[in-house]
């Protein structure tokens, strides 16, 4: 059972084939001994990227700045191979994806409840060289249990188009309540949020057709059966 919208989004994208593949990417882990000094290497797959928020001078590359750093006690070979000892630990992108998925750490326990830390984060247009923000999907409420979702999806003149439900209103107000917040690599090609949109809050179903400017790649269609016709007439042979 999915409890919100992270939790549904990484679920999704378990099932689906197409997300894997657009949210791929590879961390470099680079673990160093603090008593010999010793480093390893490794390679992580994620398909989002988990932000912890701290409690002043929050920005989204900023937030990953301070993440990419922590410290662990774990054993070293050569120097402690049956205790541990701490290291230091350096994340940094081996790879970036089509489209990147931030998670931001807003809900925490406390007891058998999870409360949302209320702090504001600003969207960094990038987060690393090549990925571009394009939309923050914020969460309005106290707890993981209840509350509303709205999104805020960017366009490249940094203005922002608000959904609501069935509405979405174009605006200037910068969301820095996200939840989620996805990244787009630079050279996929114009977004389709380049297409022009009403000035007052407009509903979905009411939107003409607009042609898209960016060519999408369609599903392969499976082969339908069609069973030859019988005679229901006992007559007919």
């Amino acid at each position: 059972k999915q409890q919100d919208a992270q939790e549904f989004l990484t679920a999704l994208t378990e099932q689906c084939e197409n997300l894997k593949r657009l949210t791929f990417f590879q961390k470099k882990i680079t673990k160093t001994c603090t008593n010999c000094l010793k480093k390893s290497e490794g390679l992580e797959n994620c398909h989002e990227l988990m932000l912890t928020i701290f409690e002043s001078n929050n920005n989204i590359k900023s937030l990953h700045e301070r993440n990419c750093s922590s410290s662990r006690d774990q054993f070293c070979e050569p120097c402690s191979p049956t205790s541990n000892v701490p290291h230091q630990i350096l994340e940094s992108f081996e790879s970036v994806p089509n489209i990147m998925i931030v998670i931001l750490r807003r809900f925490v326990p406390v007891g058998n409840k999870f409360i949302k830390k209320q702090n504001c984060v600003t969207p960094s247009e990038k987060i690393t060289e090549g990925l571009t923000l394009k939309a923050v999907s914020e969460h309005d409420g106290a707890s993981k249990d209840k509350g509303h979702y709205t999104t805020s999806l960017r366009k490249n003149d940094a203005t922002w188009i608000k959904i609501s439900d069935l509405t979405h209103t174009p605006t200037n107000t910068i969301p820095r309540d996200g939840y989620i917040l996805l990244y787009e690599k630079i050279d996929k090609g114009t977004s389709d949020l380049d297409l022009p949109v009403n000035n007052s809050t407009t509903n979905f179903h009411n939107q003409p057709n607009l042609q898209k400017k960016r060519a999408r790649c369609q599903s392969p269609k499976s082969p339908i059966l069609i069973p030859k016709k019988t005679s229901t007439n006992p007559n007919i042979n």
